[in-house]
């Protein structure tokens, strides 16, 4: 094995953060591959920004759509292609917001938490575009609420009263203020929603009034909603409540997009789910488009030059390069993840011996998380390639930590299908049994 010689150590510091795994890309990043192009065959089935677009721009009255996948497999890059779209070619005064910025995602979430988070966002955009200040004192909605929750706690009278901005923060931050205004909404919400909507409604007036054609919400990140161990089916149950029921409290009179927990697959059926880059069909065939993708995702990751050193040449790096791509599933956090692993190493070119070992500690890993007793049934969803999200109140929990934990993956043909992720296929008692029934 050579030693790497030609990179310096600038150079490669620079390349490895280039592989952030956790890094979503704006739509004009230079890394940004365009998945859902002619050009690769659309390998995730559809142009999900295009069409989330085109129905809002179509529809006379207001759609709400609850979008969810695996952390890491392009929702943000998506939501923000969608962003761009609608604030620039359709003139839609379009608010981006990030739900771990703006709402505690380890604690359960509420009608209200949400609620108020879109309101000050909206106002604040609204504000902003009509060259006012956002961070003035509270009118209106914000100062409604304010004097509800002071009406019922009087030792807050004497406080000043929170701009929405500062009231959403102190929801996210101080637990202890935050169940207050909860409490107090829990016993108003009727009012609470009425009173949102209504601003809501009157903010769309001002945007219209500055030639916007209307208002359109994306709440990212709400996917990241998470427990500690002991708390998790209380968040989920949470996130079930909010936006269970067709998300009826959470609807405004704007265009909404929430992300939700991929858990909630199991509990309901009105969620969109991103899948991931398919590589081979439902059959297993080869898809070179999904390929050709991927790979081009690997150059615009690592220069020509550098690329060479790390993989080596011709189709010694080709075979290299399609080795961590099948071995992600087509799942781009893992494949960035494997990029960034390779980049990491102290001798290049790398090789299939250093790969083997990677690609052991993966199944391992996967291995501390599924129990033995469900090795039939993935092995079941192997070979069938069919998963029932909704119905079986017994298996929910293990689908929550199956997709939460990224063993199950979902694809699309013409219809969707599920598959387990290579390293996960590969535990040994998976993969016996998946032999058992491909020969049964």
């Amino acid at each position: 094995m050579l030693v790497c010689v030609f990179m310096d150590q600038e150079e490669i510091r620079r390349i490895y953060n280039a592989c952030d795994p956790a890094e979503p890309l704006a739509p004009n990043d230079a890394r940004n591959v365009d998945f859902d192009s002619e050009r690769f065959g659309k390998p995730r089935g559809d142009v999900w920004s295009e069409r989330i677009a085109r129905e809002i721009t179509l529809s006379d009255g207001p759609v709400c759509r609850l979008f969810t996948g695996l952390p890491g497999s392009g929702k943000s890059t998506e939501l923000r292609r969608l962003h761009r779209r609608l604030q620039g070619d359709e003139r839609y005064l379009t608010v981006l917001i990030d739900g771990e910025e703006q709402i505690d995602l380890t604690s359960r979430i509420d009608v209200t938490d949400i609620i108020a988070v879109v309101v000050n966002e909206l106002e604040r955009e609204v504000v902003e575009t009509e060259g006012g200040d956002p961070g003035r004192d509270p009118t209106g909605f914000f100062k409604r609420l304010w004097d509800r929750v002071r009406s019922v706690y009087p030792s807050l009278k004497g406080e000043v009263p929170l701009p929405g901005a500062k009231l959403v923060l102190e929801m996210k931050s101080n637990p202890g203020f935050r169940q207050k205004v909860r409490e107090v909404i829990s016993g108003h919400l009727t009012e609470f929603l009425a009173d949102a909507r209504q601003a809501v409604k009157d903010l769309t007036e001002r945007a219209c009034k500055e030639k916007w054609h209307g208002l359109v919400v994306v709440f990212d990140s709400l996917e990241k909603l998470r427990g500690m161990s002991t708390t998790w089916e209380d968040v989920i149950n949470s996130a079930e409540q909010v936006f269970g029921n067709g998300a009826t409290h959470v609807k405004l009179p704007v265009h909404t997009i929430y992300t939700v927990p991929p858990a909630l697959l199991a509990r309901q059926t009105d969620i969109e789910f991103m899948p991931v880059v398919k590589i081979a069909d439902r059959d297993g065939q080869p898809s070179e488009p999904g390929m050709a993708a991927l790979r081009k995702l690997v150059d615009l990751r690592i220069p020509g030059a550098e690329r060479a050193e790390i993989f080596g040449t011709g189709a010694r790096q080709r075979e290299l390069i399609d080795r961590i791509i099948l071995e992600s599933g087509g799942y781009l956090r893992d494949l960035v993840r494997a990029v960034q692993w390779c980049v990491f190493q102290m001798e290049f070119p790398i090789d299939h011996a250093a790969l083997n070992r990677r690609f052991a500690r993966e199944s391992d890993a996967y291995r501390r998380i599924v129990p033995e007793g469900e090795f039939e049934w993935l092995a079941h969803i192997a070979t069938s390639k069919y998963l029932t999200l909704v119905g079986d109140e017994r298996k929910r929990p293990i689908i929550d930590q199956m997709l939460r934990n990224n063993v199950l993956l979902r694809y699309q043909n013409e219809h969707d299908w599920w598959d387990l992720h290579p390293a996960a296929a590969a535990i040994p008692g998976v993969a016996q049994a998946i032999e058992r029934l491909r020969g049964s």
